[in-house]
């Protein structure tokens, strides 16, 4: 049963990608900065990480088990945030605006440069310096904007934008909006975006199996070998 369950989960992407097929076709695809696919004015919209002494002034010398790093980004393509073991899951139902929803986190240190989507965590966590979020409006899912800039073609983008050396660039605020991203035609932007919303749920889910079969095996491991309880 478990195995039949994996396969129908996968069936709506093969859909929606039979969908996306058919209705390619030659006509360019319309561009859009990242400033105009801010929910808000840029200000407004996107918010900072905040810097090590800014953490050490508010939190001490402890960091806080809630911060968001470079690292917690996991990019296949969608780009999702590790879970927290502080029961960041906790947090999120307690969130003050439930409804803040839709929001790309970018590490804008690189190269190769990461985005994931943010969601409704946004209220619970800080992001560390090397992180921005923006809000995006709600017509065009993060998920979508996320896989672009992951993809080869949205490194492209990074490139064109970055400063600083091959090997230490960083992308400026100045500059991250005017970063722009292909949209699909109007016939075909309802499949295109169900399609990678789909696909961050579906990598949401695997991530959470994996890390609780790393629990399960971690626990079996340890055990190995262990003296029997008397």
């Amino acid at each position: 049963m478990r195995k039949n369950e994996k396969r129908s989960s996968v069936e709506p992407i093969r859909n929606h990608t039979s969908t996306i097929r058919e209705t390619q076709h030659e006509i360019l695809n319309p561009k859009v900065t990242l400033e105009n696919l801010a929910a808000d004015n840029w200000g407004k919209s996107l918010k900072r990480g905040i810097y090590s002494y800014q953490m050490k002034e508010l939190h001490g010398s402890n960091t806080p088990k809630n911060i968001i790093k470079i690292e917690d980004l996991d990019v296949r393509l969608v780009g999702t945030i590790k879970e927290k073991k502080s029961g960041l899951e906790t947090q999120i139902s307690n969130a003050p605006d439930p409804a803040r929803k839709n929001i790309l986190v970018i590490a804008v240190y690189g190269p190769p440069f990461k985005c994931a989507v943010a969601g409704e965590r946004a209220d619970t966590y800080l992001l560390s310096e090397n992180l921005v979020e923006i809000t995006l409006k709600p017509d065009v899912p993060a998920a979508y904007v996320a896989a672009y800039l992951n993809s080869s073609k949205g490194q492209k983008e990074f490139d064109k934008h970055r400063t600083g050396s091959t090997q230490f660039a960083r992308i400026t605020e100045n500059n991250l909006k005017l970063f722009e991203i292909p949209l699909p035609h109007d016939a075909e932007c309802q499949s295109v975006y169900k399609w990678f919303e789909h696909l961050y749920h579906y990598e949401l889910e695997l991530n959470r199996e994996r890390d609780a079969l790393s629990r399960i095996a971690a626990g079996i491991l340890q055990n190995i070998g262990s003296e029997p309880s008397e």
